[in-house]
């Protein structure tokens, strides 16, 4: 393993190469190993800021133990030289870009006073995102795929102008698609929350002010990488410039916790709070989160969307919730 540059061996002439930055979290590391098992790669260079740490060296694993080439390469999006030499000589690369860390980096705080730091957060992440963008186009990839998300406030009509993490990757879409032969793969809200941020309160209550339906657009975290694997395979032809919805199935709140109950064998209830009874439930972030959710109600995701997720899939299928439920019933328990 080396930090920075690849050795030339490792250069694309004995065919693509792809970049997959954030190759230790959870959707760099699902695109990874779905990337792995389809063998469309002859390397994948799997970058994180630190090729020492355990997830580092366990990605490389997982990927070598379904026959990929895998190499490590040090790289952090607020250092230009690093990413500009993990992405010399590759043909393809994924990009996912983190608002939350950004967030919490810069002064984070309950209520509308976060939204100083969210924005900054966002104009951060742009900067990031643009960089990645220019410096694909300086090595002339043949195709890439960014982690974005719609822009809440054109989606809201104007309504929703505080939801930053969604804001600034709705910027790099715009500046990919303008540069670069690229698609926006965006994920729903992950399943994998249920296991830490949105587990029950002690009374077995969870409130998302959402009212009924349409409900949140969910999807598997660990299987997003198989649509994005589907997008590669197909390749810029068919997607650039487009956007894929990565949601499995749009669930209302009470199917949410029918599905959670029976799988833990205690009641969950749902409570469909206010939006300014959500923003103010004290923690970094509610503000902007109860705006979210909200915009999940309003025509966020298709049924041709959810279609479409399945069929790039290689399973053709996702995870349902309630399967999820049961499969990690000791992580959604309280």
């Amino acid at each position: 393993m080396w930090c920075c540059m690849p050795p030339k061996e490792h250069c694309h002439a004995g065919g693509p190469v792809v970049t997959i930055f954030g190759a230790t979290g959870l959707q760099g590391g699902s695109v990874a190993r779905y990337l792995a098992e389809s063998g469309q790669f002859a390397e994948l260079r799997l970058v994180t800021r630190d090729v020492s740490k355990e997830s580092a060296l366990a990605i490389k694993a997982e990927c070598e133990a379904k026959g990929a080439k895998a190499t490590l390469v040090a790289a952090n999006l607020d250092d230009e030289a690093s990413m500009d030499a993990a992405l010399a000589g590759a043909t393809h690369s994924f990009l996912v870009t983190n608002w939350w860390e950004l967030f919490f980096a810069n002064g984070a705080v309950p209520g509308p006073e976060g939204f100083v730091a969210g924005q900054k957060a966002m104009e951060l992440e742009e900067v990031q995102g643009k960089r990645w963008v220019d410096l694909c186009k300086k090595h002339a990839l043949e195709f890439v795929v960014y982690s974005g998300l719609c822009d809440a406030e054109k989606h809201s009509a104007g309504q929703f102008k505080n939801v930053y993490h969604f804001q600034g990757k709705a910027k790099i879409e715009e500046y990919m698609w303008a540069n670069v032969k690229g698609c926006s793969v965006r994920a729903g809200c992950y399943l994998e929350n249920f296991t830490t941020m949105l587990r029950p309160q002690p009374d077995g209550t969870i409130a998302f002010p959402i009212g009924d339906k349409p409900g949140l657009p969910m999807v598997p975290i660990c299987e997003y990488g198989g649509s994005v694997a589907g997008v590669f395979k197909e390749g810029a032809e068919a997607w650039a410039g487009k956007v894929v919805n990565v949601v499995s199935e749009y669930i209302t709140g009470q199917a949410l916790v029918e599905a959670w109950s029976k799988a833990i064998g205690k009641e969950v209830k749902f409570f469909p709070c206010p939006m300014e009874m959500y923003a103010g439930f004290g923690f970094p972030g509610d503000a902007e989160l109860a705006e979210m959710f909200v915009l999940f109600t309003m025509d966020y995701v298709s049924e041709e969307d959810i279609a479409t997720a399945a069929r790039l899939h290689p399973n053709g299928k996702f995870c349902t919730v309630a399967e999820f439920f049961e499969k990690n019933k000791d992580k959604v328990t309280y």
